[in-house]
């Protein structure tokens, strides 16, 4: 059963980004769904995929604040992408977090809900992507 961590080595290999960011940029983005779909929901994702649970566990233990100047800058440039890319802005927000450009944030994203849409019971997938601000219209 493929877990998250193949998904991070696909996501790195297609991006060109190293496994560190590809890591940072999924736990992001699991902790950003785990606020959202509350812990029954998310248990079935992290049941569904191996090792999902714990890096949340590790993106959430590492939390927000700092980052000082830069941090604002780049939740700036996530605002004004969000309407790039169709109310997405809090996943964008999450991948610019962990150091992906905002370029590669969009492909990133599109490949992190192909990956869940591809493990996750379709229901499941569906009570999620309508749970977390645009994650079903990506």
């Amino acid at each position: 059963m493929a877990g998250i961590q193949d998904f991070i080595g696909s996501a790195s290999k297609a991006l060109g980004i190293d496994a560190d960011e590809a890591a940072a940029g999924t736990g992001g983005l699991l902790d950003l769904v785990k606020k959202h779909v509350g812990d029954v929901d998310f248990g079935k994702l992290a049941a569904a995929v191996p090792g999902a649970g714990d890096l949340a566990q590790k993106a959430s233990g590492l939390g927000g604040g700092g980052g000082g100047g830069l941090g604002g800058v780049l939740g700036g440039l996530a605002s004004k992408a969000e309407g790039l890319l169709g109310g997405a802005g809090g996943a964008v927000a999450a991948l610019t977090k962990s150091g992906l450009s905002l370029d590669k944030a969009k492909s990133f994203l599109e490949m992190f809900v192909k990956f869940l849409r591809d493990k996750l019971p379709p229901d499941l997938f569906k009570t999620i992507a309508s749970k977390v601000p645009g994650l079903g219209s990506v």
